[in-house]
């Protein structure tokens, strides 16, 4: 099919939509939405995960192409539905609560013509830049290749314990990522915030925070932290001695802030990294079953099949067949340039539910397998419902979801249950639980 015959198509589809929707009752409105925005979604969402598994500029083009698609047809919708209420409001017409919850729902107002091109290109830009960076530590073979962010650097943050290395890679990776996309960033906030007030919103960010409809967010947020204060201080003044002991007071000094560069995590929000450093009890068998696993030669399949058999052994849902055929769970031999960050894909069809991940065989990253295969629960849990109700409750929510299976999973029972921790354990440590 030719270029023009593609744009005749699009421009008839188009047209169809808009005076179709008008013409429909609420009922058949929804009905026809749900339809039509589930596969465009669905094109949007293949199109996405064709770009994030092999950068070209093709796949590109092809996924600004397929979002505009779907954000055109959403901003059509958009105003329908806000006809739909107004009438209501007037009214003209009844609504059920169901169909008002639904019809506010719907769509979304976008960006046009040159904004809606540079807002594309702009995101384009952050994500590409951020997954294709690469860092060359002082010192290196000069013959080994520079470092991806994962595994390469996730790695060297996670097991090196050089302070200047750990600082080198952390100032060099924000010098190579944050100045290439620091203007794009300033045009990111000013377009998301055009768009946000097309919505009816003061700025993205309260676009964002209304997604959590509870009045006061903010100031249960606040109350919240205010009672994590004193544990946290605790634990940071813990981990900060056992760091100074590790690193010396020259790098770590008495009170104050911690480096960020040596928690074992590229942005320092994941201390996982550094058990082996603030372990409280060193002489009590390890709860990580790396060493299990390796032992036991695990592979990355085996990984995804002992998370799945952790779910349906709740009664949840079970991977589908063409999962494992469809995801990508390890990064590509080939050279193929992929963004590795771990997600799990909901192709809105019902049917087709992935994983995106260069996954490899160790404790932290069954974790994330495990959390990953919550988002995919409740995609699979979701999927009969109409498009507006498939989203979670709100992002933390969602979120929350996947890290309680993380915790529940790595509990010492239930490592020893799947055969990752030996039955027969020390109880304590000596002098552990002595009193002075």
């Amino acid at each position: 099919m030719s270029l023009l015959s593609l744009f005749i198509v699009a421009l008839l589809t188009i047209c169809y939509y808009v005076i179709d929707l008008r013409t429909l009752t609420v009922d058949e409105f929804l009905s026809e939405y749900n339809v039509r925005v589930l596969e465009l979604s669905n094109a949007a969402v293949l199109a996405s995960w064709r770009h994030t598994t092999n950068f070209t500029h093709l796949h590109a083009k092809l996924n600004d192409d397929a979002d505009a698609a779907e954000a055109s047809y959403n901003a059509v919708a958009y105003k329908t539905a806000k006809m739909f209420l107004e009438r209501k409001q007037r009214g003209d017409i009844s609504l059920s609560y169901d169909e008002e919850r639904q019809l506010k729902k719907v769509g979304a107002a976008s960006l046009v013509g040159k904004e809606r091109n540079e807002l594309s290109g702009v995101m384009n830009n952050i994500s590409t830049t951020y997954a294709l960076a690469k860092v060359c530590v002082d010192g290196k073979d000069p013959k080994d290749e520079c470092l991806n962010l994962q595994p390469g650097l996730d790695n060297l943050m996670a097991k090196n314990r050089t302070y200047d290395i750990l600082q080198e890679v952390w100032v060099k990776w924000r010098d190579n990522v944050g100045s290439k996309v620091r203007p794009h960033i300033s045009s990111l906030i000013t377009l998301k915030n055009k768009m946000a007030r097309l919505n009816g919103y003061s700025d993205y960010g309260a676009q964002l925070r209304g997604k959590y409809e509870a009045e006061g967010f903010e100031q249960q947020i606040k109350k919240l932290n205010d009672q994590l204060v004193p544990l946290y201080k605790l634990v940071h003044a813990y981990v900060r001695l056992k760091l100074q002991q590790q690193y010396g007071k020259q790098v770590i000094p008495d009170g104050g802030m911690i480096p960020a560069c040596v928690f074992g995590d590229m942005w320092g929000r994941f201390w996982n990294d550094i058990y082996d450093i603030v372990e409280p009890y060193p002489n009590m068998t390890s709860v990580d079953p790396t060493a299990q696993m390796l032992d036991q030669n695990m592979t990355v399949r085996q990984m995804y099949d002992i998370a799945n058999d952790f779910y349906t052994s709740m009664g949840l849902k079970p991977l589908p067949p063409r999962f494992f055929e469809l995801s990508m769970l390890e990064r590509p031999t080939d050279g193929t340039d992929v963004e590795c960050h771990s997600t799990a894909w909901d192709f809105l069809d019902g049917k087709d539910f992935r994983i995106r991940m260069c996954t490899e065989v160790n404790f932290k990253f069954l974790e994330v397998v495990h959390h990953e295969l919550g988002h995919i629960q409740y995609f699979m849990q979701y999927a009969h419902l109409p498009q507006v109700y498939r989203n979670g409750a709100n992002d933390g929510f969602h979120e929350a979801v996947g890290e309680l299976m993380g915790m529940t999973m790595s509990t010492v029972n239930h490592l020893t249950s799947v055969g990752l921790l030996p039955k027969t354990r020390p109880a304590k440590e000596n002098g552990a639980c002595s009193s002075s």
